[in-house]
């Protein structure tokens, strides 16, 4: 079942090979990948039989009997890989670390356990970095080349250097798209964000190459984003501001440079699944353009001016998505693609009809699945809207003052409700941005 899963679910990412070759491979010889690719293949079936239990119910340990194996087979994996680390830390291969805690990761993910999940994600980044900080290094280069030696293994292990650039990227997409995975937002300090100067890829540049000059360069103005952001909110730009302003129309015009290449490169690229990587590079250099442009603006007031793109965001991602597609649930886990753009524009695009289309997009493609957290995250982001829509006039539009951000979400101790934070974009006269709490009643889950 995790084969058949992960075949028909990877086809078109750059973990391929990870979870069809390196995987599979793993656990004939490895007892801790053998319990969590087991337990995942039971959750699997537990969630694919005729009357799965509703996923919140899960995270309060209850399910049917091959929920439960599921249960005993990750938690199987999980002691001996405790028991591991604690005899053989100094000794552990790192390979090893990256592929346990990546599946012990997605298996919390696929439950909905988003607090373990949110742990599990900061102890593994933690664990790999001490070794080797292999995002660091990635984006101050921009002809990164993956260093076989950070692996022992006697068998070729083409696929792990796909899961050590996205495992690290997840803190990136889970801290600005969801409140519901908090430790994330601590892992920016130690990643740089200045931007470095250099050529373009040529339209002869490898595909590999390019992919991996992209990589480099779009994770670091990501970066410069948020700590734009989190500067702006913490008041600490004053003696820096004009230097942050300087690197900010640098990214900017590099923005402009990497969209000319990527064109260039779709409209000569013929193999289909390349096509669908430059599509995607396309659609990420359009929205980290919004980001780049509004970063500094507390009033979120400048994002109406990217309407039309938007406009044009939401069609390329239903495109990509299919319109009539649907994510199973290991995709819609670790999908850093559509849905999280979809989210993007849902929270920060004010026209109603394009801030609906992306919601019912979401709810489309994730119509399948049953993870209560995507579940949550389209209540929520609905919530959102309805509540930005008190404030807005005739024409449709929300001044300041209306406008949120999502920037809480927690259970109560039984998970009857889900308590949910907007928080006010700007400030009143005391300097206080108002907050509205609001709940999401676990019944709305289970429908």
């Amino acid at each position: 079942m995790f084969r058949a899963q992960v075949l028909q679910d990877f086809t078109y990412t750059p973990c391929t090979l990870f979870w069809n070759r390196v995987i599979p491979r793993e656990s004939m010889g490895d007892e801790c990948v053998r319990w969590s690719v087991l337990s995942i293949g039971a959750l699997m079936l537990a969630l694919r039989s005729p009357n799965p239990e509703p996923m919140v119910k899960l995270l309060e340990g209850r399910g049917d009997t091959m929920y439960q194996t599921a249960m005993t087979y990750h938690a199987k994996a999980t002691t001996a890989l405790h028991t591991r680390m604690l005899k053989e830390f100094h000794t552990i291969s790192r390979r090893n670390v990256l592929i346990n805690m990546f599946l012990l990761f997605l298996f919390e993910l696929l439950i909905g356990n988003t607090t373990a999940a949110d742990q599990l994600l900061m102890s593994s980044v933690e664990l790999l970095k001490q070794k080797h900080d292999q995002l660091v290094v990635e984006i101050n280069s921009q002809h990164h080349a993956q260093d076989l030696h950070n692996y022992v293994a006697p068998s070729n292990d083409d696929g792990l250097d796909q899961a050590e650039r996205i495992l690290p990227r997840f803190q990136i997409f889970l801290s600005l798209t969801t409140p519901l995975f908090p430790l994330q937002t601590t892992c920016w300090p130690r990643l740089p964000s200045r931007p470095i100067p250099g050529n373009m890829p040529a339209i002869n540049t490898s595909f590999e190459q390019f992919g991996a000059m992209w990589n480099s360069f779009i994770t670091r103005a990501v970066i410069f984003v948020v700590k734009a952001i989190q500067g702006r909110h913490n008041g600490d730009h004053s003696d820096k501001f004009e230097m942050i302003l300087d690197h900010r129309t640098t990214f900017l015009q590099q923005l402009r440079q990497w969209e000319v290449a990527i064109l260039l490169r779709l409209e000569a690229e013929k193999n289909p699944i390349r096509s669908y990587l430059f599509n995607i590079f396309h659609m990420g250099q359009k929205v980290v353009f919004i980001l780049m442009s509004c970063c500094f603006d507390s009033t979120e007031m400048l994002y109406d001016q990217f309407n039309s793109t938007f406009r044009e965001i939401v069609s390329m991602a239903c495109s990509f998505g299919g319109a009539s597609r649907r994510f199973s649930q290991i995709e819609t886990a670790l999908d850093i693609y559509t849905l999280p753009v979809l989210n993007f524009v849902s929270q920060k695009c004010r026209d109603k009809a394009i801030r609906s289309e992306a919601l019912n997009s979401f709810d489309k493609m994730t119509l399948l699945t049953r993870n209560w957290d995507v579940k949550a995250s389209s209540l929520a982001r609905r919530q959102l809207m309805a509540l930005e829509e008190e404030s807005q006039d005739v024409s449709g539009y929300i001044p300041a003052s209306g406008r949120y951000v999502w920037t809480g979400a927690s259970w109560d101790h039984n998970y009857s409700r889900l308590h949910i934070v907007f928080t006010g974009v700007v400030s009143d006269k005391k300097g206080i941005r108002k907050q509205r709490h609001l709940n999401i009643l676990r019944t709305e889950f289970e429908e």
